[in-house]
């Protein structure tokens, strides 16, 4: 990666973009200034607050299998998929629950 992507870039954020050949290329990479992150330089951590981007940010690696991720990335995908199933699991439940004319006569 030598090349400058010649006013073509995609990086965001004034990201440096590269390119592997001038003529035709077929990969291209951005160099992040400071505070910014991401295959694009999409991401900022500047501000970050109490969200998953702020904490898994930089652990998640771009074009790697799930696999082969991290386990701080495999562990929050398993926990957010186990409240996810626990969720919709409760909102059946509770369909259910209130669909009976029983239950909706109970009360004030």
């Amino acid at each position: 990666m030598k090349f400058d992507c010649l006013g073509q870039s995609v990086c965001e954020n004034e990201g440096q973009c590269f390119q592997d050949t001038p003529d035709c290329p077929q990969r291209s990479m951005c160099i992040c200034p400071k505070c910014f992150y991401g295959t694009r330089c999409q991401f900022s951590s500047s501000g970050f607050g109490l969200s998953l981007d702020a904490i898994l940010g930089y652990h998640i690696q771009p074009h790697i299998s799930l696999i082969q991720q991290p386990n701080i990335v495999k562990t929050s995908l398993a926990l957010t998929i186990i409240f996810m199933v626990v969720g919709f699991i409760n909102g059946v439940l509770a369909l259910i629950t209130f669909n009976n004319k029983t239950i909706c006569e109970v009360g004030c």
